[in-house]
């Protein structure tokens, strides 16, 4: 690694017990800086009574010693995220590295994705791939019969005044995508828990949150269609996963949820749902394509 680059990495505590410690066995052994921002209550996207079930004390008891912790309270996920850049920048990192706690990588690959962002320190933004499970483990997203592999950031440039503008998005101009696979269990999560995450996370006014936890999360089976939230097919059914998980993830509980059981009636109604999120879907895509062309023609 390059003496001049210096990575660091930072996590938000926001009802992260059921994978903090494990996070923690996962990265912790490959960063000399770890930036842990915590609030005891959410973001302001949604007016929401929930507090933080994470105790900050049980946390800086247990890993105090590897943490720099940044206690506050603050209004957007990207707020939060620069609170720990600041930090970083302040001891001198060049580059933040961006792992929520329920997100993960194979040990193995840490050394590679660290040397790969030194050795090629000048870009704004570093990409992997995200493989997100669906329920519990056992399960995949997927689009086109494939996990879906969503290339998001992975690390930022701010020696270059790169900071989160949007959620964890910099805007960056240059990007390098990595070769490394994040596993991402946002929605390997109780039912209770994934009803707190849609009221208070980032995305709590893109899309109608008790409508998507009644329909797609609750009443879900093997073959239901388009679960993603804010952009539906982009997710477009969860098929088993069959891959190798890394070693902080091996026995992980499956959380308290189930599978729905439909009748066959309730399936004939989701088909006709499936067909419906298509066809607004790509009316929508027209709407836009022919506002863009009568913009142009004027």
């Amino acid at each position: 690694m390059s003496s001049d680059c210096k990575i660091g990495l930072h996590v938000l505590l926001f009802d992260v017990d059921e994978f903090f410690d494990r996070y923690m066995q996962n990265c912790a052994p490959f960063f000399d800086k770890i930036y842990a921002a915590y609030s005891d209550t959410p973001w302001s996207y949604k007016e929401t009574d929930i507090k933080n079930s994470t105790s900050i004390e049980a946390v800086r008891e247990k890993w105090g010693d590897k943490l720099t912790i940044i206690e506050g309270r603050w209004d957007t996920d990207e707020g939060q995220r620069n609170s720990c850049l600041d930090q970083a920048l302040k001891d001198g990192c060049t580059h933040l590295v961006i792992q929520d706690a329920d997100e993960f990588y194979e040990e193995s690959i840490y050394p590679s994705l660290l040397a790969s962002i030194a050795q090629n320190p000048d870009y704004d933004a570093y990409r992997t791939r995200w493989n997100t499970f669906w329920k519990s483990t056992d399960y995949i997203l997927a689009h086109k019969g494939r996990p879906a592999n969503d290339s998001v950031v992975f690390a930022i440039n701010i020696a270059k005044g790169n900071r989160f503008v949007h959620m964890r998005d910099c805007s960056p101009r240059t990007s390098l995508q990595l070769d490394g696979i994040c596993y991402h269990l946002s929605y390997v999560r109780s039912d209770e828990y994934i009803y707190r995450k849609l009221n208070t996370w980032s995305h709590a006014r893109d899309f109608d949150t008790e409508r998507w936890y009644q329909d797609k999360w609750l009443r879900w089976y093997p073959g239901k269609r388009n679960l993603h939230p804010v952009e539906p097919d982009k997710w477009a059914e969860a098929i088993p996963f069959t891959g190798k998980l890394p070693d902080a993830l091996r026995d992980f509980p499956a959380p308290d949820n189930s599978i729905y059981k439909p009748s066959p009636f309730e399936r004939v109604q989701d088909a006709f749902t499936t067909a419906r999120e298509y066809a607004d879907k790509t009316l929508a895509r027209m709407m836009r394509s022919f506002r863009k062309r009568i913009g142009t023609s004027r």
